[in-house]
């Protein structure tokens, strides 16, 4: 990556995570788009936008964007044991702010 190009991501994903602290979900959702839109599979980018999605009452989007991370740390650790359709979400009912529930195929 240029050094431009890396100082503008750099600085994006800080203003996204200061909106995040700020409380500016809305804000930082949109931001964290913005920048998968160049890098579609940066993990922190990825990170910051399933924590937003969960805080702002989206689990399932939240499951989502985390299981991409997840499948992405795991590739890089080299890990076998878990391939794409082995962990699935359980639908379950739950209020905004309840956490997901994840469970493994077995």
């Amino acid at each position: 990556m240029p050094n431009n190009v890396s100082g503008d991501f750099s600085q994006a994903l800080n203003q996204a995570r200061n909106l995040f602290k700020q409380g500016k979900l809305y804000q930082a959702l949109e931001q964290t788009s913005e920048i998968l839109k160049l890098v579609p599979d940066d993990v922190r980018v990825l990170l910051l936008k399933g924590v937003i999605q969960c805080r702002r009452g989206y689990p399932d989007d939240a499951c989502d964007l985390l299981g991409r991370v997840v499948l992405q740390v795991l590739e890089l650790a080299g890990t076998d044991g878990i391939r794409p359709g082995t962990v699935h979400k359980q639908k379950t009912h739950r209020g905004k702010g309840s956490p997901a529930t994840v469970s493994t195929a077995g």
